[in-house]
């Protein structure tokens, strides 16, 4: 069956379920469930299950330790983390959009791109052992949960993943989205619409963005604040304060009394019923 056909399965068995758990937090979200609950879906939000603590430094080895490391010796907000996810693939044209844009944006970058992507694609300048570290580090796998804690992230360009987007929304990280497939271009829609980011993408067809260096670049000035977005209420400050206050309300859904933590009581309430 295609994608859309399983989505629409799932969906009509939707109304059947008891109660539907969901990876997200209700101050996010709370149109959206009343309005699943007014087609008798009981949408509960116990999320975001990604925050809280990191993932020990002991478990890590020390390559990948590097990147932390590295994140250090940069100031507060100066650095711009790009990644794709964990199965997000490059072909060798976005290799070299992506790497341009970063040539033109001109500030420190942490990259974390598989080894299955066309790495051997990239520029001359930006290979192991002649990227100055000063001004960028490419890693095959990074800590994405410490990295987007670290003070010096400025900016997430991101697949949209919704883990990637509640990981950079718990550490109030504004992102560039560019979405590649399934839900990723409606995660997007998303972002834009509680102006925590903006798209560093094309055209869009099928849920694939088209990375391009000019797009790409503009979308990345804006959020680093180099240039404003011309509009009285998405300006790079506000994006800023935004994701900030959505980052609050985050944690504060998984206080003692948040909303995400009641509503996991009530659920396991209704479990010990049973």
């Amino acid at each position: 069956p295609t994608q859309h056909a399983i989505f629409r399965s799932f969906a009509h068995g939707l109304p059947e379920s008891k109660r539907v758990l969901v990876n997200s937090f209700h101050e996010l979200e709370a149109g959206a469930i009343a309005a699943l609950r007014a087609k008798n879906v009981n949408m509960t939000a116990i999320g975001p299950t990604l925050g809280g603590a990191s993932i020990c430094k002991d478990l890590v080895d020390e390559t990948q330790l590097q990147c932390l490391r590295w994140l250090d010796r940069h100031d507060e907000k100066s650095v711009v983390y790009v990644a794709f996810g964990s199965v997000g693939f490059l072909s060798v044209e976005e290799i070299q959009e992506v790497a341009a844009t970063l040539e033109a944006v001109g500030r420190p970058f942490l990259w974390a791109i598989h080894q299955g992507s066309a790495t051997h694609s990239l520029p001359e300048n930006f290979r192991p052992g002649l990227l100055p570290m000063e001004k960028g580090l490419i890693v095959s796998w990074a800590p994405q949960r410490q990295v987007l804690e670290h003070q010096s992230i400025g900016a997430f360009v991101t697949h949209c993943g919704w883990n990637s987007l509640l990981e950079s929304l718990w550490n109030g990280v504004p992102m560039v989205g560019c979405p590649r497939v399934a839900e990723q271009n409606t995660n997007l829609w998303l972002i834009e619409q509680w102006g925590i980011g903006v798209s560093g993408v094309d055209t869009i067809m099928g849920g694939i963005g088209t990375i391009r260096r000019t797009t790409l670049t503009h979308a990345l000035q804006l959020v680093m604040g180099e240039i404003g977005l011309g509009i009285e209420d998405l300006t790079p400050l506000n994006l800023r304060k935004k994701v900030g206050q959505m980052a609050m309300a985050a944690h504060a859904a998984l206080t003692p009394s948040g909303s995400s933590t009641l509503a996991f009581q009530e659920f396991v309430s209704e479990l010990i019923k049973c």
